[in-house]
């Protein structure tokens, strides 16, 4: 009796605990369809229910299709549906028009989903990452009159899938030396993926402010985010705000606009907003369904000396330091280790620790960089030494400020007597107190200028302190006024110097600059008119004339150069001493089974094909490189390392009867690597002709079907109209198996098509027996 009970008390619990987890039901008294107005927002007509309490319950479907949050009000089940019950929903008020059959809806910002954007850089075309096998020869050559000289230097790189190899070497001669020396060689990777690249061979090496920077023999692994340069390493700015209606937005930056965009009802906030180093303000403007504007204003400081929460930046090089570079091909030293690792703990803060050793001297400590907003940047170190038995210690700090009208900097550092690193020993002098700071000021109309005072106390030595000021003014667009004054205070006494500039720009990449200098009790007066190389092929020129105690010095060179190399004359008279100049500069590359000769290849470079077409006029971010030659090649030796190369082909080019799928390529190289871009193009031949079945030696001009040609295992179809007469394109020369379907039959034949340079080609009647 008793278990039964028991079981019967079970049930009962059961049932109950199911109904009061289930949505309450409703009776619907009353459905109508209404026009919803969602904050000033029409979303269309929606069937509803009106409740005897005044209550309306709309579908959570509907309800969650206007962006509402779904955490928001009381749930009910209507026939088996659920309903959402806008009295219950906190922060939702709503009204009823029943004379224009509308349900007018003011929802409370945090009633929407969050609504997020990310502003930064995005690439509106696609880009191609060559991987291809090339290799380069850059060889300058310089001889030089007086005391005869003649130098040769060279660099060899070849670029297998991801990994570059490279060496350089120097040739001197004159009349008392003749030897070749070998200057860097190295085998290095990068990984695009991991923004991280590896180097074996010489490289350089560092470890930090208190450490030392030293080339090694041996092995780094660093992470590189110029491998990536739209990648974003630094803290990016963000703003936030809210919108009661639809609106539209605008984002500005010091003023200038970055973002529009149209927003709906909620919470927004925007991600990655583009801004450039220092102190500025950003401001959102609101301009809301009625017409209404609100400005939200924010100040901000950006730093490149941070890192984004989460990133590394690092370097670890471990190998020998590299000695007489320049006069001994393989001198090498003790071996070293050279290390830095800094991670970015939040936006405000960048930590990380710095370390270098050898067999006999060690160096450790931990780095700091810290963002006070407002105030600037911080960066800070401290470091202990042992070597030779004797430790030490050295620490610093580095202060800087930057904004649109003013700017400040500080550093002081201090080292302590015994402190040292890998090119620093115990023994030497050294700073125990080094302090600099400096302040400017820039506006618009009067100019910029700053003041700046050091001092660099020493052990040994005497103190050495140094002031100056410096003013710079843009009187036109094209002539800007410098002013410089200082001061040097040290063991020789004090030096007073003062110079005067003014640069002027002629137009044509033409400028040039008057100067007057007095220094150590000398006026100095100086000319000089220079023009840069231009893109392509062209010429450049600097001439500089100086005017000394009745004493004139003159220097001048002027280069040339075409798409096979630099060539320059230079002459030079100081202190009534003559000198003449020759040289030449020129690179020989290697890409797609075939060599080339350029000018030298500093960087990247690219061999662009347009499908064997001569004559072709290629660009380069719209600047005009050349045209291709009788093989359809145009070289290109400036192509820049990892970043988006835009190429284009002039579509005037083309002849008329060829098609192009794209005029425009983006290009993004390896290190120093070759690409090859290739335009294809296709020429346009029409081929027709007449087609007849023969069946029971009879001769049958089909009326309709279709045609198809095989041609190297692909196959180009072609259609047939009236009287039999066919028309198909781009068929090459030659011999092809050809089928027509004509009334649920096929038929094989051979169509044989003759080699032409003309459009169209009517090759006459064919025929085909079943």
């Amino acid at each position: 009796m008793f278990s039964q009970r028991c079981v019967l008390l079970s049930l009962v619990a059961l049932v109950l605990s199911v109904l009061f987890t289930l949505p309450p039901t409703v009776s619907a008294e009353e459905q109508i369809v209404l026009t919803v107005f969602l904050n000033a927002e029409n979303k269309g007509d929606y069937f509803l229910i009106l409740t005897p309490e005044h209550d309306v319950l709309m579908k959570k479907e509907d309800f969650l299709s206007m962006g509402l949050v779904e955490a928001s009000g009381s749930t009910l089940s209507v026939s088996g549906e659920a309903y959402i019950s806008l009295s219950s929903v906190a922060g939702l008020t709503f009204s009823m028009d029943y004379k224009n059959a509308s349900l007018t809806l003011i929802a409370a910002p945090n009633l929407f989903e969050k609504e997020a954007l990310d502003i930064s850089y995005k690439k509106p075309y696609s880009v191609s990452y060559t991987r291809d096998t090339s290799a380069f020869l850059n060889y300058g050559v310089q001889y030089t009159a007086h005391e005869p000289t003649f130098n040769v230097s060279t660099e060899l790189g070849i670029r297998i899938g991801d990994y570059l190899a490279t060496s350089s070497s120097n040739y001197f001669k004159n009349d008392e030396t003749n030897k070749n020396v070998r200057l860097f060689s190295s085998i290095r990777t990068d990984n695009r993926a991991a923004l991280r690249t590896v180097i074996a061979g010489d490289a350089p090496a560092v470890s930090g402010q208190l450490g030392s920077t030293a080339v090694i023999g041996g092995f780094t692994i660093a992470k590189n985010y110029s491998v990536d340069p739209y990648f974003i390493r630094y803290p990016s700015l963000s703003l936030s705000g809210t919108v009661m209606t639809p609106s539209e937005i605008d984002v500005r930056v010091n003023g200038m606009t970055v973002r529009r965009e149209t927003l709906q009802p909620g919470q927004f906030r925007f991600n990655n907003v583009p801004a450039i180093v220092g102190l500025g303000t950003a401001d959102v403007v609101i301009k809301d369904a009625f017409g209404r504007e609100t400005v939200i204003l924010q100040d901000f400081y950006y730093s490149d000396r941070l890192l984004q929460k989460g990133l590394h930046e690092y370097s670890y090089s471990v190998g020998f330091i590299r000695e007489d570079i320049g006069t001994k091909s393989f001198s090498y030293g003790k071996a070293v280790v050279l290390a830095f690792h800094n991670y970015g703990f939040s936006s405000d803060l960048k930590g990380g620790v710095a370390l270098e050793a050898s067999t006999s001297s060690a160096t450790f400590g931990p780095t700091a960089s810290f963002l006070i907003s407002r105030i600037g940047v911080f960066d800070s170190g401290l470091a202990m030494s042992a070597s030779e038995g004797k430790t030490g210690w050295g620490a610093y700090l580095n202060y800087s400020f930057l904004s649109p009208v003013f700017n400040a900097s500080a550093f002081v550092q201090s080292l302590s007597r015994n402190y040292s690193n890998l090119s620093l020993s115990p023994a030497d002098d050294k700073s125990s107190l080094a302090f600099s700071v400096s302040v400017g000021a820039t506006d618009k109309t009067l100019g910029s200028i700053s003041l700046a005072y050091s001092l660099s106390r020493m052990y040994v030595q005497p103190d050495t302190k140094r002031y100056g000021a410096s003013y710079t003014k843009i009187m036109t667009n094209n002539v800007t006024l410098f002013a410089i004054a200082s001061r040097t205070d040290d063991q020789n006494g004090k030096n007073d110097q003062l110079f005067f500039g003014l640069n002027i720009y002629f137009g044509k990449g033409i400028s040039g600059n008057l100067n007057y200098t007095f220094k150590n009790g000398n006026n100095i007066a100086e000319a000089n008119l220079q023009k840069n190389l231009p893109t392509g092929p062209g010429y450049g020129f600097n001439i500089d004339v100086a005017n000394q105690d009745s004493r004139s010095d003159v220097r001048g060179l002027i280069q040339y150069q075409n798409d096979y190399g630099i060539y320059g004359v230079g002459y030079r008279r100081i202190d009534r001493q003559e000198d003449y100049l020759l040289s030449a500069a020129g690179g020989i590359g290697y890409i797609d089974g075939s060599g080339f000769l350029s000018r030298p290849i500093l960087d990247g470079f690219a061999k662009v094909n347009v499908d064997g077409l001569e004559g072709v006029r290629v660009y380069e971010f719209g600047n005009e490189i050349g045209k291709t030659d009788k093989n359809g090649n145009v070289i290109i030796p400036d192509f820049r390392s990892f970043i988006d190369n835009k190429i284009d082909i002039e579509n005037r080019d083309i002849p008329i009867n060829y098609s192009i799928s794209a005029l425009t390529q983006y290009i993004s190289p390896p290190f120093r690597g070759g690409s090859l871009v290739r335009f294809d193009v296709t020429k346009i031949q029409a081929i027709s002709g007449r087609v007849f079945l023969v069946e029971d030696d009879r001769k049958i001009s089909l009326e309709s079907g279709n045609i198809k040609v095989y041609v190297g295992g692909k196959i180009i179809s072609g259609i047939i109209g009236r009287n039999g007469e066919f028309y198909i394109e781009n068929v090459p020369h030659g011999n092809h198996s050809a089928q027509v379907t004509y009334d649920s039959k096929k038929c094989h034949f051979e169509l044989t098509i003759p080699k032409s340079q003309e459009m169209w080609i009517d090759i006459g009647e064919v025929t085909c027996s079943l």
